[in-house]
């Protein structure tokens, strides 16, 4: 069977601009979430809702078993089968045996839970076990970062802090006790220490941050390690909830994995002349200017070090292994489609799943670019037309991007990297209704008030607090998708002049580009935006909905997510990614987070109040 892939010169084109923009900065923008954007029946439909986000998220968590990039996971959950629901998984580098058998027997455990629905402490301690059997590993590799920080919290004393709770010293205190266990602990034990770590998030997290971090600075990262113990607790409370409060999904439920694909290798050819014929296309007869300015701010040769970050293994991140299976046998997608996932999802799988019409979501991006990616392998090649497609469109956002920072940014930048591990889930919703208006509205991206499931996301555990614009991007990066680990080379399968068609991908955005800008405080502008062609597909959005007004923070994941609609909607704007771009006032183009900003700042300069959005198809 014939194999349709991004090789040969159409994955030189998209792989370039990616490796060069995660030089430049990593980080592409403000980390989004997606919000459940469904707001009927709070008390039924929308409870069961959150608590299935929550239910997938955890499973994920707890297949990814070990810290490195091969076992990032995800999970999907299939809905009114004949023969009962299907949990759907996958992992960077594949399932394997042992984690699906355990997975399996998990999931019987929790169809026992099911069978008696109440909820019940000693039900979440025998579910909190199971996890422990299975994720020990990874366990016992946080308790070690807190061991190996012994001299940062041992004999530390809290007297001479101001506005602690009473409780705080003793509940600190317990750290000492966790680091004396070893891996023989008896399980109960280590039970009581993961809810004592969930107390970490759940109650304590604002004064932990007030003591151990220097100001504007994040917590140490053996802070987090708390934080991240106290997420399996957290994901045994979800996965008890969901089974004791909607059992119906457990008559019966079955585990079905995805099969990876292979990973693939990408290197540049060897003439060594790849970043200057980029600055080429991007920049014309100028290219020049850029390349030896890089040389000065690298402080090495460009070409050299470009060549050396372009080493890279690609393996298809787990969320894109679940779309392609789904792509393939339409029959089984999901009608709750949402992705559970271990880890924040990367800048280029939100890209991806952005642009895709089965309108997948996941829990949150947090916008770092790892070039460690390809898209799915198919059979298929009206799916591969439709895949070259989404990536022949990221491929210009990449280059649009690189083009503006290298003309207006060229000089080392700061910025924290958003953190891109994750808790899988929060406690908001857990245990009552109350704080579901927190869980579900769209996130202010770590601004604002009130503990919603988007602050409860959790940190890297290797945990920059800042960027260098350009830090070369080593053969060996870290990230939470994908290793360095040599492969061979995959068989090519190049593509047809008939099936090469599409926009030029080193497109270049209009000259003198306007500089990045704070976002409008005003609370009074709204948007009239409407689809070119039909004004039946129009939709009016207030800046509030889409602006967190106390940082200044865009959220173009947000318009985008409102203009995108529900499937059959006839009235949605139906806005996609990538297709589509904005045209305000009959003179600005949008088509991007960074041009979204800048419009609005526009707007604010032009004491403009309303403003006309039309939007337009690419092509």
């Amino acid at each position: 069977m014939e194999i349709y892939e991004l090789t040969g010169k159409y994955q030189n084109r998209f792989m370039l601009p990616a490796v060069l923009l995660r030089m430049l900065d990593p980080v592409r923008g403000e980390p989004t979430a997606y919000s459940l954007d469904d707001m009927s029946d709070a008390a039924g439909s929308l409870k069961e809702r959150v608590l299935k986000r929550k239910f997938l998220d955890s499973l994920a968590l707890v297949c990814a078993r070990h810290k490195n990039g091969d076992s990032v996971s995800a999970v999907t959950i299939e809905e009114g089968a004949s023969k009962g629901a299907v949990i759907r998984v996958a992992s960077n580098n594949g399932v394997s045996e042992d984690t699906l058998s355990r997975l399996r027997e998990l999931v019987d455990h929790l169809t026992q839970v099911a069978s008696c629905p109440y909820y019940s402490d000693l039900k979440e301690s025998h579910i909190l076990t199971r996890i422990i059997q299975m994720d020990s590993e990874k366990i016992e590799q946080y308790i070690q970062d807190l061991r190996k920080a012994r001299d940062s919290w041992k004999g530390r004393t809290f007297d001479h802090v101001h506005g602690l709770p009473s409780e705080f010293p003793a509940w600190f205190a317990k750290i000492q006790t966790l680091c004396d266990t070893d891996s023989n602990t008896n399980q109960e034990d280590l039970v009581h220490h993961l809810r004592w770590a969930m107390k970490a998030r759940e109650t304590h997290w604002e004064h932990i941050k007030s003591i151990f971090s220097s100001t504007g600075q994040d917590p140490p990262k053996w802070c987090y390690a708390i934080v991240k113990l106290g997420r399996y607790s957290t994901a045994a409370r979800a996965l008890v909830k969901f089974a004791s409060d909607f059992p119906v999904h457990f008559d019966p439920m079955r585990v079905e994995p995805v099969v990876a694909p292979r990973k693939t290798h990408f290197s540049c050819p060897e003439n060594g002349q790849e970043l200057k014929g980029l600055l080429r296309k991007l920049f014309g007869d100028r290219w020049n200017e850029f390349y030896h300015q890089l040389h000065s701010v690298w402080d090495k040769e460009p070409e050299l070090a470009f060549q050396k970050a372009c080493d890279l293994s690609l393996p298809v991140h787990a969320e894109l292994q679940l779309v392609n299976f789904y792509d393939q046998k339409p029959k089984n997608i999901p009608k709750f489609r949402h992705i559970g996932v271990s880890k924040k999802s990367c800048y280029l799988c939100h890209r991806f799943l952005s642009a895709h019409p089965s309108q997948f979501t996941v829990f949150a991006c947090h916008q770092k670019l790892y070039p460690q990616w390809r898209p799915p392998p198919t059979p298929k090649h009206a799916i591969y037309r439709q895949y070259r497609g989404i990536v022949s469109n990221m491929t210009n956002v990449m280059c649009d991007e690189a083009k503006v920072q290298l003309e207006s940014r060229l000089s080392p930048g700061g910025g924290r990297i958003p953190l891109d591990s994750t808790a899988g889930i929060s406690l908001s919703g857990l245990t009552d209704l109350v704080s579901l208006k927190g869980d579900i509205l769209p996130a202010s991206s770590g601004a604002g008030t009130g503990s919603t499931i988007h602050e409860e996301m959790e940190l890297s555990s290797s945990h920059p607090t800042t960027a260098s614009s350009y830090s070369p991007l080593p053969s060996n990066a870290d990230g939470d998708h994908g290793d360095d680990l040599p492969v061979q080379d995959p068989e090519a399968t190049y593509y047809s002049d008939e099936s090469s068609k599409s926009n030029n991908v080193f497109e270049t955005p209009p000259s003198s580009p306007p500089p990045r800008a704070s976002t409008p405080t005003s609370s009074e502008v709204v948007l009239h935006i409407v689809r070119d062609g039909d004004s039946n597909k129009q939709d009016l959005v207030a800046l509030t909905d889409i602006v967190d007004l106390a940082s200044g923070t865009s959220l173009w994941g947000n318009l985008v997510a409102m203009l995108r609609g529900e499937p059959g909607d006839a009235f949605a704007v139906g806005f996609e990614e990538g297709k589509d771009y904005l045209v305000v006032n009959e003179k600005v183009r949008v088509r991007n987070e960074r041009q979204f900003r800048t419009c609005l700042q526009h707007l604010k300069n032009s004491a403009m109040k309303n403003a006309d959005v039309v939007v337009y198809r690419h092509g």
